[in-house]
């Protein structure tokens, strides 16, 4: 009897946390992926700043070192837009999750003023009588 009580239980708790979850599950991922990205971009960093400094002593080969540096700039600018876009992507989501729970919140307080309605008519019309 207690295991499938602890079943419903944990079933229930599960049902009514998993948006929670899911939203703090979704929200780690994001973190990861823009500490990831602020990881690459210190690496780039420092081989801007390597490549800076071969430019100084650079002789033969500087034309090369100057279409490296454009090209980490490159990476470097689509890597910031591409966490900035994560960051809208994700602050969308939020909100209309937001809104879908705000939606189901005012659903499920009508919903009971219904009920509570229909339980004063029916009261009503079995004490009429």
């Amino acid at each position: 009897m207690k295991s499938s009580q602890g079943k419903r239980k944990s079933l229930r708790h599960l049902l009514l946390w998993k948006p929670f979850r899911l939203q703090l599950l979704l929200l780690m991922n994001i973190q990861q992926l823009s500490n990831n990205i602020d990881q690459k971009l210190a690496q780039l960093d420092q081989q801007l700043a390597q490549l800076h400094a071969q430019l100084a002593a650079a002789g033969d080969n500087r034309e090369q070192l100057l279409k490296d540096k454009a090209a980490l700039e490159q990476i470097k600018s689509k890597l910031q837009k591409s966490r900035a876009i994560m960051w809208q992507a994700h602050e969308l989501q939020s909100g209309t999750d937001q809104k879908r729970l705000r939606e189901k919140r005012w659903l499920g307080i009508g919903l009971c003023l219904v009920s509570g309605v229909g339980l004063i008519v029916l009261a009503f019309l079995v004490f009429a009588k």
